[in-house]
């Protein structure tokens, strides 16, 4: 818990001022940007994703392996024989759900739901 509150408080806000800030030292529209350039970020997507993936990989390193009790990894065969399998009916449900929302999500913010966009929006996401 402890992490997680140190990383969504701390950290995410601090690198996401580099680049949404106009005065972040990685955003395109700085006067102090880098090669006078900037990092375009299409919709939140680049800092989002890139802090995202590289804070988990970063904690999943320093938690460490899954182990159930008596040490047992669960990536080992013995683990395997002791943990149940999950239910296909909601890992199905579950990436239906996202991928439908991710559809939704990335039409509307490309197409813009003002001006007469809402109509490819909704073509695309459907």
């Amino acid at each position: 818990y402890t992490i997680v509150m140190t990383v969504t408080s701390f950290a995410y806000p601090v690198v996401v001022h580099w680049i949404w800030s106009s005065y972040g030292w990685l955003s395109p529209w700085s006067p102090d940007r880098i090669d006078g350039n900037g990092v375009l970020d299409f919709a939140g997507s680049a800092v989002i994703h890139l802090y995202g993936g590289t804070s988990a990989f970063f904690l999943c390193w320093l938690i460490g392996p899954r182990l159930l009790p008596g040490g047992v990894d669960v990536f080992s065969p013995e683990g395997q024989a002791i943990v149940e399998s999950h239910n296909k009916l909601l890992q199905a449900t579950g990436t239906m759900l996202l991928w439908f929302a991710w559809c939704a999500f990335n039409s509307g913010s490309v197409a813009g739901l003002s001006g007469g966009g809402h109509v490819p929006a909704g073509t695309a996401a459907v």
